[in-house]
């Protein structure tokens, strides 16, 4: 009897099904597992190693139909430890794995020892890279030579590994010196069906969503609100600035809503009301809530640089801008005020999300690099 097809997925360090559903996470992470089911049936399991210290019961139902089993870590190993130990730890299972792929870059540097220690066929699929963002520059020296070290372990020593954009993979080439030939763009995807236009869109309702940290620039972003009469603010999403910024919307007396986690199946709703949607980031990837954003036929606004112009070409299908809290009023008031500018946006950024980002197509694209993992034929 033949072994059964398992392909293993690596979490980021620290991260758990848990925090997945407590950050509304969970339906759009099994999404994927779902198309692939679908699509792709060529895994008979699917094996989550995560730090989760136990096996989640109350979500057996959702997991056991998409053949997902969850790997938890021993509770008296924790942190980084249980990722550098992890082909000791887990070496009875991981012999078993196909194919193993990482969840994001930041641990991806952790499934070359796999690879080296098992012989497990490794999948880097990019993102953010701790190395490239500009919050991290004020880091001491050492510590910047470490997400160098790290991002270019990940990039040079896994069996396959793609970029999720063009900007990514000249970083990697030009910046951390990865020499591979084989670095294709697979972007983040979309389930353009889940996220599409539907309904009304509320006039002035300006939305973010997303982490609501720092280097966000959500205070830009509601100083500029505050520049436009009519428009009302909200910020869908959690995180440490919070508080600041609720103190922020006091200040300025403006009518914002924080609405918190809300679960990924629920985001259609607020894309669905939106008249703008503002992505005033300070440094970012391939950005899924804009890519969400876009199949909506939200007209976006977005900070002016080469990740935001590998995903949009400004003034067709986003204003792309230098963000300041002028700036983006500006933008606003000439989506709100500009119905023809707005429509055209909406049309464009849905006609690119079909083309580029839906689910099914980057399934396929990820298909065809198992499939080759495993030595398979086109109808295995």
């Amino acid at each position: 009897m033949d072994s059964p097809r398992i392909l293993g997925l690596l979490f980021t360090p620290g991260m758990t099904i848990d925090i997945w559903k407590k950050k509304g996470l969970l339906s759009r992470e099994l999404d994927y597992y779902k198309e692939l089911n679908r699509s792709c049936p060529i895994f008979d399991e699917i094996w989550f190693f995560t730090w989760d210290t136990e096996v989640p019961r109350d979500l057996d139902d959702i997991l056991r139909p998409l053949k997902i089993r969850v790997i938890p870590r021993p509770k008296w190993v924790g942190g980084w430890w249980y990722g550098l130990f992890l082909p000791l730890l887990q070496a009875r299972k991981l012999r078993r794995v196909s194919v193993m792929r990482s969840q994001r870059v930041l641990g991806g540097a952790l499934l070359p020892m796999v690879r080296l220690a098992h012989g497990v066929p490794t999948l880097l699929r990019g993102g953010f890279l701790p190395s490239e963002a500009p919050n991290r520059r004020d880091h001491p020296l050492w510590r910047q030579v470490l997400y160098r070290i790290h991002d270019w372990t990940a990039y040079s020593l896994n069996t396959y590994v793609a970029a999720t954009s063009p900007h990514e993979r000249d970083h990697v080439r030009m910046v951390l010196h990865v020499i591979r030939p084989d670095i294709p763009v697979m972007p983040n995807y979309v389930d353009t069906d889940k996220f599409a236009p539907n309904g009304p869109r509320e006039p002035g309702y300006v939305l973010f969503v997303g982490r609501v940290h720092p280097e966000k620039r959500i205070d830009q972003l509601m100083r500029a609100v505050s520049l436009v009469p009519g428009a009302h603010l909200h910020v869908v999403g959690d995180g440490p600035h919070r508080r600041e910024l609720e103190a922020l919307a006091r200040d300025l007396s403006l009518d914002v809503e924080f609405t918190g986690f809300v679960d990924h199946d629920k985001l259609p709703e607020y894309y669905a009301k939106a008249s703008v949607f503002v992505q005033p980031s300070a440094s970012d990837g391939n950005p899924k809530n804009l890519l969400e954003a876009m199949a909506c036929g939200v007209p976006c606004i977005a900070t002016d640089m080469p990740a935001m112009s590998d995903m949009a070409k400004n003034e067709v299908e986003a204003l792309l801008i230098d963000i300041n809290p002028e700036n983006i009023a500006q933008a606003i008031r000439r989506v709100l005020n500009d119905q023809e500018l707005a429509a055209s946006l909406s049309r464009n950024a849905r006609k690119r999300a079909l083309a580029q980002w839906s689910l099914h197509s980057e399934v396929e694209k990820h298909c065809r690099l198992y499939r080759e993992a495993m030595g398979l034929s086109g109808h295995q």
